[in-house]
C-alpha cells in the first residue's frame, strides 16, 4: 500500500482524527476517479514521492535525514503530479492551497517541490519561485531548497553536475532553469513566467496583488502550479477569502477541476481545549509538533490568557481569529486593585479625543508598578447621563474621576493646566502621547519646559507595551485605585492583532470606549522608550569609562 493510499484508508476508518475539509478532500479524489475527464497516472505520482524521498531534512532533529514523507505529504503530492487532465496529457491542478497548523513541515515540503520542479518536471528554462510577504518570509522555504540542493548535490554527482547554488539563486545549468525569491513588491515582477511558485503564509498577504502577478505569469508554462501553503492568520483579507473559494469547491457548492485543496483545522464545534482533536489540525503529531510540545504551548496560553490563547488558537489549532472576545478577565483586573504609591519617577500617557469625546490622561510611577487615571468629557456629554456611553459621567465626575469641561466640547486648557500642576507636584520624566490632536497641547506643554514624545499607534510601537500590561496584569505586579471608569473601558478592549503576531488595543473593533487603556498602553510605551535610552547611554558610559 502507498503512503498516500494509507493516509486516504485512514480518513476513512478513523473519522474522529480528520476534520471535515480533509474528508472532503478525500471524497473527493475517490469520486473523480469515475470522472471521464481526468486519470489518476499512479506511476507519475510515484515518481514525484520516490525523488522527493531522496532529499534530506534540513534542521531540526531530523536535520540532514532523508526525507520521512508522512502519508499526509504523500496524499498532497499524489494529488498534485497524478492528476492529469486526458484531452491534453497535462496536469489537471494548477493551483493548490494547503492549510495546517505550525510546524507541520510546510516549508520543508514545498522547498522539495521546489527542487523537483526546476530539475526533475522536464520544464525547459523553469522558471520556480519562493513567494511571500517579506523577504524574511520568502526565504524560509529557499533557504530550505538551498541546503537540499547542496545536499542532493553531495549525494548525487550526476546532480551536482548540473546544479550551481548561488547565493539569490538555485541554477539548474542545462537549460537555466532557476529558483529565486519573489516578494510581495508586485509591480517589480511583471516580467515573472513561473512554472511553479510556492506562496508561503499567504495569510499575511495584505491583499491578492502577488497572486495576481503570478497568475498572468503562468500563462506561457504548459503545466505550471502555484502552490499556496499557510497557517491561519488574524487578519481576514485575500488568504481568507481565497480561502472560501477552496472550501466552496471542496463541499461541491463549486466546480473548479483545476484548484486543489486541502485543510487541516478543527471541526466547528470542536472544543479546542480537548487534545484528542489536536490532531486534526496537526496532521504530523507526534513527530512535529511532539505531543509534549503542544501541551506546554497548551498550558503556557491558559495560564497566560488573553491574546496567547489567540496565538494557541491561530498558529497551533490553525482557527482563523479576529481577537481575544476577553482580553484581560475583569476577575484579574480586580486582584490589581491596592495602594497606588505616588513615588519616584513619573510618566504620563494622553490619549487625546476628539474635543467632544473622552480624553483619557495616565499617570504611571514605574517605581511602584503603580498608575493613575484621570479623564475629561465636555459638561454637555457629562450632562446626557446614560444617554452617553451607556454609562453616567455625571456620577463620576461628582467622584472626582472625571472633570467636566464648561460647555459642548473639551476645553483642553483644563487638561494643559492639570498637567502643568503635575509636573510640579510629581518627578514627571516625559509625557508620552499619540500625536492624533496632539498640536492642540503639545507645543503648549513644551514651551513651559515639559519632556514630550511622540508614541506612534501602530502595532511596533505599541505592541510591547500591550504585552508588557498583559503580563504585568496577570501576574499581579501593577497595582491601580479601582477606578470605576477605567474598570468599564478594560471590559471594553478587544485586542487587534497583526499577521506578525503584534497586538494593540482596537479602538475600531472594540465595542465602546477605551481611552483609558489606550492612555495606560502609551504611558507605558514611553516609559520602555526611557529604559531603553538609559541602557543605551550606560553601555556608552561603560565603553567610555574603557577606552577613555
Amino acid at each position: 500500500m502507498t503512503l498516500y493510499d494509507q493516509f486516504i484508508d485512514d480518513v476513512q476508518k478513523n473519522h474522529d482524527r480528520h476534520n471535515k475539509f480533509v474528508k472532503l478532500a478525500v471524497q473527493r479524489h475517490l469520486n473523480d476517479l469515475k470522472n471521464d475527464r481526468f486519470f489518476f497516472d499512479t506511476q507519475k505520482a510515484d515518481r514525484v514521492i520516490a525523488i522527493v524521498k531522496l532529499m534530506r531534512h534540513t534542521s531540526g532533529s531530523y536535520g540532514g535525514k532523508l526525507f520521512d514523507l508522512q502519508p499526509f505529504q504523500a496524499f498532497i503530492i499524489a494529488m498534485l503530479y497524478g492528476w492529469t487532465d486526458k484531452s491534453t496529457g497535462y496536469r489537471r491542478f494548477r493551483k493548490a492551497y494547503i492549510e495546517t497548523a505550525r510546524k507541520s513541515g510546510k516549508s520543508e515540503l514545498a522547498a522539495a517541490l521546489q527542487i523537483y520542479s526546476c530539475f526533475f518536471d522536464g520544464e525547459h528554462a523553469s522558471q520556480v519561485f519562493s513567494c511571500a510577504n517579506t523577504r524574511d518570509q520568502a526565504n524560509f522555504v529557499y533557504a530550505a531548497a538551498t541546503s537540499m540542493a547542496k545536499s542532493l548535490a553531495r549525494d548525487s554527482q550526476k546532480f551536482a553536475g548540473k546544479s550551481r547554488v548561488m547565493q539569490y539563486r538555485i541554477v539548474e545549468t542545462e537549460t537555466t532553469g532557476y529558483i529565486t525569491r519573489l516578494t510581495a513588491d508586485a509591480s517589480t515582477q511583471d516580467g515573472a513566467s513561473p512554472s511553479f511558485a510556492v506562496i508561503d503564509e499567504y495569510h499575511a498577504a495584505p491583499s491578492d496583488a502577488l497572486l495576481k502577478v503570478i497568475e498572468t505569469g503562468i500563462g506561457a508554462r504548459l503545466q505550471p502550479l502555484i502552490y499556496i501553503v499557510t497557517t491561519s492568520g488574524f487578519h481576514k483579507g485575500a488568504c481568507y477569502d481565497f480561502r472560501k473559494v477552496v472550501a466552496d469547491v471542496l463541499d461541491g457548492k463549486v466546480e473548479n477541476n483545476s484548484l486543489f485543496g486541502i485543510m487541516f483545522t478543527l471541526d466547528e464545534g470542536d472544543d479546542w481545549q480537548n487534545e484528542n482533536v489536536w490532531i486534526k489540525a496537526n496532521p504530523n503529531l507526534g513527530n512535529s509538533p511532539r505531543i509534549e510540545q503542544m501541551r506546554a504551548l497548551y498550558q503556557n496560553a491558559v495560564v497566560e490568557g488573553g491574546s496567547s490563547i489567540v496565538e494557541f488558537k491561530t498558529k497551533n489549532l490553525c482557527l482563523w481569529t479576529d481577537a481575544a472576545k476577553v482580553w484581560i478577565s475583569d476577575e484579574n483586573w480586580i486582584s490589581c486593585q491596592g495602594e497606588v504609591q505616588e513615588e519616584g519617577r513619573c510618566i504620563i500617557g494622553i490619549d487625546l479625543s476628539s474635543r467632544v469625546d473622552v480624553t483619557a490622561i495616565t499617570y504611571l510611577w514605574p517605581e511602584t508598578k503603580s498608575f493613575r487615571n484621570h479623564y475629561y468629557v465636555p459638561e454637555e456629554k457629562a450632562n446626557q447621563g446614560r444617554r452617553a456611553d451607556g454609562v453616567d459621567y455625571k456620577e463620576w465626575v461628582a467622584k472626582g474621576y472625571v472633570t467636566a469641561t464648561p460647555g459642548n466640547v473639551i476645553d483642553y486648557d483644563y487638561i494643559i493646566r492639570d498637567l502643568l500642576d503635575s509636573c510640579e507636584k510629581y518627578n514627571v520624566e516625559l509625557i508620552g502621547y499619540d500625536p492624533y490632536n496632539a498640536d492642540l497641547i503639545v507645543p503648549k506643554l513644551e514651551a513651559e519646559g515639559v519632556s514630550c514624545g511622540a508614541v506612534r499607534q501602530g502595532f511596533i510601537t505599541l505592541s510591547p507595551a500591550t504585552k508588557r500590561l498583559e503580563t504585568m496584569v496577570l501576574s499581579r505586579e501593577i497595582v491601580h485605585d479601582d477606578n470605576p471608569v477605567d474598570r468599564w473601558m478594560m471590559g471594553n478592549v478587544e485586542i487587534e492583532q497583526d499577521a506578525a503576531g503584534n497586538i494593540k488595543p482596537s479602538k475600531g473593533k472594540s465595542q465602546n470606549k477605551i481611552d483609558g487603556v489606550a492612555s495606560l498602553v502609551t504611558a507605558l510605551a514611553a516609559w520602555m522608550s526611557t529604559e531603553l535610552n538609559r541602557e543605551e547611554e550606560m553601555s556608552m558610559q561603560s565603553l567610555r569609562d574603557m577606552f577613555g
